[in-house]
């Protein structure tokens, strides 16, 4: 049994059927609450033990689509030059069972790609422009901004391109590859260490909280496809 519930690989026997309901949610809630929870998961870098002792779900050695040794180049300053990018794939629905809204902020310097925040949550039409918004004050330098032509993303285009309520640099971007075909088209990048993300350690060697992480590594060295693909 998992040590955060999973809906979308719930456990379930003939005997026994895990009564949680809340993604996330621990399985010894009284022991381990949330921020033991993330201890554990900063205590444990090796992303395919974590799967596989409390995930129960173990991961394939190295990876598939993005193998894990790809996945160990860090930044601890932001390019002081670069171009600066969000990208948005917007949902109908805030529920449980729903997929995940995802923002994400890129630099772009020469061949490097830089992650340097994400947006993760379930979120409706109303709260997904709020946080489009608040996500693009919060990086000015930010230029262009893609949303994924899909489920919430026409309404939320049409709503932020209108002369009174718009934001500038809203870009519709039109998907027709799968998911798993896009994956795939970026594993050179992945393969050539040109893609960085954020460190979990300051230059002083001290811990630096970015809480998404763990989560963005294991799904993609599991190749989580339609997971990964919202972020």
């Amino acid at each position: 049994i998992p040590l955060e519930y999973d809906p979308k690989n719930a456990f379930s026997t003939p005997y026994y059927t895990d009564p949680r309901t809340v993604e996330g949610e621990s399985f010894w809630l009284s022991r381990c609450t949330p921020e033991v929870v993330k201890e554990i998961k900063r205590d444990t870098p090796d992303i395919g033990v974590y799967s596989s002792q409390y995930g129960q779900d173990p991961t394939p050695a190295g990876g598939t689509i993005f193998r894990i040794e790809w996945m160990g180049n860090r930044w601890t300053q932001v390019p002081a030059t670069g171009i600066w990018t969000q990208s948005w794939d917007f949902t109908f629905k805030d529920t449980d069972g729903s997929d995940w809204v995802v923002g994400q902020t890129w630099v772009q310097d020469g061949p490097g790609f830089y992650l340097i925040d994400q947006v993760r949550e379930r979120l409706d039409f109303t709260a997904s422009v709020i946080a489009l918004r608040a996500f693009r004050a919060k990086y000015p330098k930010v230029g262009a901004i893609l949303v994924e032509d899909k489920a919430n993303g026409p309404a939320i285009i049409s709503h932020l391109k209108n002369p009174k309520s718009g934001l500038p640099g809203i870009i519709p971007i039109k998907v027709t590859d799968s998911k798993t075909a896009r994956a795939r088209a970026t594993q050179p990048y992945w393969a050539a260490g040109n893609v960085y993300l954020p460190t979990e350690l300051d230059a002083a060697g001290n811990r630096v909280d970015v809480p998404w992480l763990h989560d963005y590594l294991l799904e993609h060295a599991k190749s989580h496809v339609a997971r990964m693909m919202t972020r």
